[in-house]
């Protein structure tokens, strides 16, 4: 468990030193949102690689991150601004915003169109696609029934679990030697 734990904090502490650069880059506002005067974090852009890469890193606001996790929980309403955020110049910016749009698009007709009016750079596409959408690729910390035995055990508690499940899903990855992140 210690492994774990030192792994992470070392991943940490190199994409902490993305921070100035990132501020700069991002002009101490969040990236997707362009909202200024708010905490910021650094997000990467899964899949992660082994070595934190500028490239795919933003800084976002908490309440950016908080809609990436948990993708049910975006207000499509707040995101009609990416018909500006698509056009940045940045790499990691376009291709955030393409998987926001797609995630979108199937219920707000205005996303689709963004979509299909928007021309991307091959690179940017093969970023964007590099996940399954309906995650817009951020590592939520789940796993498949197949690959742990104990997720079935979980969702037949009362109350199917909630509460509990993140715990025994992330011990259960540490057992495992998996990385949950």
């Amino acid at each position: 468990m210690a492994k774990g734990y030192d792994v992470n904090q070392e991943r940490r502490q190199a994409l902490s030193l993305f921070g100035k650069d990132l501020a700069r880059r991002a002009k101490s506002k969040c990236e997707l949102t362009q909202a200024g005067g708010v905490p910021l974090v650094t997000y990467e852009i899964p899949p992660v690689p082994n070595d934190p890469d500028f490239e795919r890193c933003l800084l976002v606001s908490e309440d950016v991150l908080a809609q990436l996790e948990q993708p049910r929980s975006i207000r499509s309403g707040e995101w009609r601004h990416l018909n500006e955020v698509i056009w940045s110049d940045i790499p990691a910016v376009q291709a955030m915003a393409l998987r926001i749009l797609r995630h979108l698009a199937p219920a707000e007709p205005w996303a689709q169109n963004l979509i299909e009016e928007s021309y991307l750079d091959s690179g940017v596409e093969a970023l964007a696609n590099e996940t399954p959408q309906r995650t817009l690729g951020v590592p939520i910390g789940r796993i498949e029934e197949k690959s742990c035995p104990i997720r079935k055990d979980v969702q037949s508690l009362p109350n199917g679990g909630r509460g509990i499940s993140r715990f025994v899903t992330k011990t259960t990855h540490q057992k495992m030697g998996q990385r949950m992140y």
